[in-house]
């Protein structure tokens, strides 16, 4: 923010400094000479009104002419001609030649020439030259003026008198006091300017102004080397021309109707440099206003973010693939956990898994105050199928009852193959008279199975066996214990039943 505040201040400091440069001192001293003339002229009317020859033609003409020379002068000082500097002292040296000759006198051209004396002296020397250099003309002519007076120079328009003195003397001590005084002010104002611009030179930012016109007025070496235009390119185009401002005409109109409202402007700005590439900069438009109010420029500073953006973009592109990644990863270590969890042939969860289950159950129904049964079935004669019909009939028996078990459970029960033939159902929320009969379900599912194979069908049975908690026991263990137990008890019993452990089974 402070170098944006350095900014507007070069650009509103001083009108006078910031319109001149660094030819300000030289416009001060073409001034001022501009006004010896003038001086030379009036000095020279008080003598002729003063001697009674104010009609004298020869010298109303170098009246006229030291007026217009006067006039000239300061109209090429503000134009900042280029030649201005050869034109003045020729000009000084004209005015005083002709002086010389008409009035015989030397008090004239000192007005021009002691001034241009003073204003080199301000030029070169500063403060202190103007002060010596004004003491110096005015003891001169003073000198000179006093010759005249007791005669050693005798003037051709009559004698001088000390009325005349006085005032030429007072009027090079009032002109030395107001070049030492507005000497000073120009040059704290470009003392002032010069840091300024250098700031603004030096600025790692692009800056610009913009006229009311919605032309470029001024742009800095940094904006030139952004966008490769000079700025002879760019003064007199307006930005969104020359610059190729990627804008909606939406957009350019609330741009401007901001700035017009006199209030600051930000945002991202796409423009193309000159040999094509597309640039993104962060730019910030401020009006500028005078004493009064008004708006007279707009300041347009900003930062070139071409690489940041690309960087942001290429970064978000890099976290976006990771993510994918990521999400890929994490679904194949769930998958993975998910095989570790099931059985390969079945696809039921194993028994590692209702390792993991079987604690977490208990501490749920135990919370939620619910009964929880578990079911453990074996496949009645397994052995003789495998015997008969081969491993891979086996397989397909175990993968069928999988299946049957799985489309018969509830989504929250769960099914897990124990080991070889073996089965266990996890189903929290049965009483033992709904448990019994859910197994003898299951039961019925299993022994209407008819699995083809070849040309032959597979008819099996299974033996189930049931134990709840907390009726039965209040560890996994001792429950999975005796739901093992119930089962070998249907196995006793004479196989494809079901046995809900009691006590008496002991």
């Amino acid at each position: 923010m402070g170098m944006f505040a350095n900014i507007k201040k070069f650009f509103t400091i001083s009108i006078t400094g910031s319109i001149l440069g660094d030819r300000s001192k030289w416009l001060i001293a073409t001034t001022a000479l501009s006004f010896g003339f003038l001086g030379n002229g009036l000095l020279l009317f008080f003598d002729l009104i003063n001697n009674g020859s104010a009609t004298d033609p020869n010298r109303s003409i170098l009246i006229l002419l030291s007026t217009i020379a006067s006039l000239v002068m300061l109209l090429l000082a503000l134009r900042q001609y280029k030649y201005i500097i050869p034109i003045a002292f020729c000009l000084a040296l004209a005015d005083s030649t002709f002086f010389i000759i008409e009035s015989g006198s030397i008090r004239y051209p000192t007005t021009a020439v002691f001034l241009t004396y003073i204003f080199l002296s301000a030029i070169f020397f500063g403060h202190s030259g103007i002060k010596r250099t004004t003491i110096f003309s005015t003891v001169v002519v003073g000198i000179l003026s006093f010759a005249e007076f007791t005669g050693l120079m005798v003037p051709h328009i009559g004698p001088i008198t000390p009325t005349p003195v006085l005032m030429y003397i007072l009027f090079f001590v009032v002109m030395g006091f107001l070049v030492n005084y507005f000497f000073g002010l120009f040059e704290i104002s470009m003392n002032e300017n010069k840091k300024l611009t250098a700031a603004v030179e030096q600025s790692s930012g692009s800056i610009m102004i913009i006229g009311l016109n919605q032309t470029i007025e001024y742009v800095n070496h940094r904006f030139s080397d952004i966008t490769g235009f000079s700025s002879e390119e760019l003064i007199g185009k307006r930005p969104r021309d020359i610059l190729n401002l990627k804008f909606t005409e939406a957009q350019i109109i609330e741009l401007w109707a901001t700035l017009k409202a006199g209030k600051e402007w930000k945002g991202e700005t796409p423009i193309t440099s000159k040999s094509g590439q597309p640039i993104i900069e962060l730019t910030s438009a401020t009006p500028l206003k005078n004493d009064q109010g008004n708006i007279t420029n707009y300041l347009v500073f900003s930062e070139d973010i071409t690489e940041r953006i690309r960087s942001e973009q290429t970064i978000k592109k890099a976290n976006l693939e990771l993510t994918e990644q990521l999400a890929q990863i994490r679904s194949l270590q769930k998958e993975l956990k998910e095989q570790t969890l099931r059985d390969p042939l079945t696809g039921v969860y194993n028994r590692r898994y209702f390792d993991e289950i079987i604690e977490r159950e208990f501490e749920r129904v135990q919370r939620d105050g619910i009964p929880l049964t578990i079911m453990m079935l074996d496949m009645d004669h397994f052995k003789s199928i495998n015997d008969t019909f081969g491993h891979a009939a086996g397989d397909l028996v175990l993968k069928t009852v999988a299946k049957a078990l799985t489309d018969s459970i509830r989504p929250f029960d769960f099914c897990c193959r124990f080991g070889g033939e073996e089965f266990i159902l996890v189903l929290p929320g049965l009483s033992p008279e709904f448990a019994e009969s859910r197994a003898n379900y299951f039961r019925q599912i299993i022994e209407k199975l008819t699995i083809p194979l070849d040309d032959q069908t597979i008819k099996i049975t299974a033996s189930f066996g049931i134990a709840i908690t907390p009726d039965h026991a209040t560890t996994p263990t001792k429950l999975l214990h005796l739901a093992d137990e119930a089962m070998y008890r249907s196995k006793l019993a004479g196989r494809n039943r079901v046995t809900l452990w009691n006590p008496q089974l002991s």
